[in-house]
């Protein structure tokens, strides 16, 4: 395995390079398009929001602290900013910061594993989309447990991640051994068994931890089936050991009083 510093530094060349194949087969309109991939990610960060959205009601909490890591360049942002005037957000690549439109939010350059720039205690919310799967081989532990130390007591951690179980992302793994690497996605990253991450959250000390489905489908499934396939499938996002095969899983978990 890598060193972290060496993975630290591919994530960075991985913002700075496309290394998308446009002119492979699988990249075709048939298989692939931007617009696809867009919608098919809106659907479960919009279902992300709704829960972010249903916990700040229920546990009463007005105007609150949010941090958003890995910002990226600023695509999650739409989907909580109408929730509150205090978001924050940090990533490791400066390009990417620098291409954030929204000049009403907080913008940190550095790295979840070591967040100085954060006080203890300071966020009561921590969201964490589509991370985790870059780091599968370096563990979770410690970026929880950072994410941890920002947040209040009482606070709330929400993750946005692809599952291993889902028979789409396994026809892709299988692709990807077969064709290479043609997507131009980081080399070590993959989905992984949810259960994976709610385990280390529990084990660095979150409680109330629940996995959720967000989508059964596929970035890659075409627009008219995804709006077919959203409504016919939603009912079955909360089943227990179904909601597992979701094509991407929401994790919540609350730092304790």
């Amino acid at each position: 395995m890598d060193g972290y510093e060496e993975k630290l530094e591919r994530e960075k060349q991985w913002y700075a390079q496309a290394a998308f194949q446009k002119e492979h087969i699988l990249n075709s309109r048939m298989f692939y398009s931007y617009e696809r991939v867009k919608f098919n990610h809106s659907f479960p960060k919009r279902r992300l929001s709704q829960l972010i959205g249903q916990v700040i009601e229920c546990y009463s909490l007005m105007d609150p602290s949010i941090l958003i890591a890995p910002l990226g360049v600023g695509d999650d942002i739409r989907y909580v900013s109408h929730l509150s005037d205090n978001i924050s957000g940090i990533d490791l690549f400066p390009g990417a910061i620098d291409k954030v439109a929204d000049s009403t939010i907080d913008t940190y350059v550095g790295d979840m594993k070591n967040m100085t720039m954060f006080s203890d205690e300071q966020f009561d919310i921590v969201m964490v989309p589509l991370f985790f799967h870059h780091f599968v081989k370096y563990g979770f532990d410690d970026f929880l447990r950072e994410a941890y130390r920002v947040l209040k007591p009482g606070g709330h951690f929400f993750s946005l991640e692809p599952s291993s179980l889902n028979p789409l992302s396994m026809l892709a793994w299988v692709a990807r051994k077969i064709f290479g690497n043609i997507t131009g996605t980081v080399e070590d990253e993959r989905p992984f068994n949810p259960i994976k991450l709610s385990d280390a959250m529990m084990r660095c000390g979150f409680c109330d931890v629940h996995v959720l489905g967000a989508s059964f489908t596929h970035s890659r499934v075409p627009i008219w089936l995804a709006k077919v396939s959203n409504v016919v499938t939603s009912p079955f996002l909360t089943f227990p050991i179904v909601k597992y095969l979701a094509w991407l899983c929401i994790f919540y978990g609350r730092k304790g009083d």
